[in-house]
């Protein structure tokens, strides 16, 4: 980096640096955890704080949001030799994808659910004339 680079960068406050950083650490742990439900299926918040190594009143407060705003919703309860029985999390499947393949002369487009299972898709011509 540059001398002059470093002096425009000494200029700018600290806490926002730090709440730009706090704010991607959080965006990376809501995507590795919507990323480990989409995978497993079907899975417990207790089961999500072991395999992403982050603490459970994290994975809890992640699962929240994820359960307010209809990205995932819970399912079945699941089984516990001891103790409380979890409540399992999916992929909310009633969202959908849209997805485009462009070709010349051509583009797929498709429709996928959240589980990445195709509901629809059609190859559909282009023309070259505007």
């Amino acid at each position: 980096m540059n001398e002059r680079a470093l002096r425009q960068l000494a200029h700018v406050p600290r806490l926002a640096l730090q709440a730009s950083s706090s704010e991607t650490a959080r965006d990376n742990n809501r995507s590795i955890i919507l990323e480990l439900i989409r995978l497993a299926g079907s899975v417990s918040r207790a089961d999500l704080a072991r395999l992403s190594g982050m603490q459970k009143s994290t994975v809890s407060a992640i699962v929240e949001e994820l359960l307010a705003t209809d990205w995932i919703c819970e399912g079945e309860t699941g089984f516990s030799k001891h103790g409380r029985r979890p409540l399992m999390l999916g992929v909310n499947n009633e969202l959908g994808v849209v997805i485009l393949d462009l070709h010349p002369g051509s583009a797929i487009v498709a429709v996928s659910d959240f589980s990445g299972r195709f509901l629809v898709q059609e190859n559909v011509p282009i023309s070259s004339q505007p």
